[in-house]
C-alpha cells in the first residue's frame, strides 16, 4: 500500500512538474520570442560631458 501511494504521489509532481515547465517554457517565448524591440527612455541621451569642447578645449 505505502509503494502505491508513493507510486501516485510521484506521477502527481511529475504531472506537475511537466506543467510548471511547460508554462516556463510559454512564457519565455512570448516574452522574448517575438523579437520586437521595446521603447527605451535613456536619460543621457545627448548629454555627453566627457566629449563636451566647451568644458575640453585646448590652451595654446
Amino acid at each position: 500500500m505505502t509503494s502505491f501511494f508513493g507510486n501516485v504521489l510521484n506521477w502527481i509532481l511529475f504531472a506537475v512538474c511537466c506543467v510548471l515547465f511547460t508554462y516556463w517554457c510559454y512564457v519565455l517565448v512570448v516574452n522574448l520570442g517575438n523579437n520586437k524591440d521595446k521603447e527605451y527612455y535613456s536619460p543621457t541621451e545627448g548629454k555627453n560631458p566627457y566629449y563636451d569642447p566647451a568644458i575640453y578645449k585646448k590652451e595654446g
